[in-house]
């Protein structure tokens, strides 16, 4: 993520509080629904934290809520 902030910066493109930036996709390490082909327990949460950092001094936590 740094690489892509620095990179933005070099082509005079700042980031501003409340941008988004899309990295591809989000990938469960567990299964979300019983019996699916992965295998093991499947996670019962709607909601996953994830952690960003790097892009400032402190790190970005956001939610992520699964509607199943």
């Amino acid at each position: 993520m740094r690489w892509l902030r620095d990179h933005l910066r070099a082509s005079g493109i700042r980031l501003e509080p409340g941008h988004l930036l899309s990295l591809g996709n989000l990938d469960i390490a567990r299964q979300l629904k019983p019996d699916s082909p992965q295998g093991g327990p499947a996670y019962r949460s709607n909601r996953f934290m994830l952690s960003c950092y790097g892009l400032s001094d402190d790190p970005a936590t956001v939610t992520v809520n699964i509607d199943r």
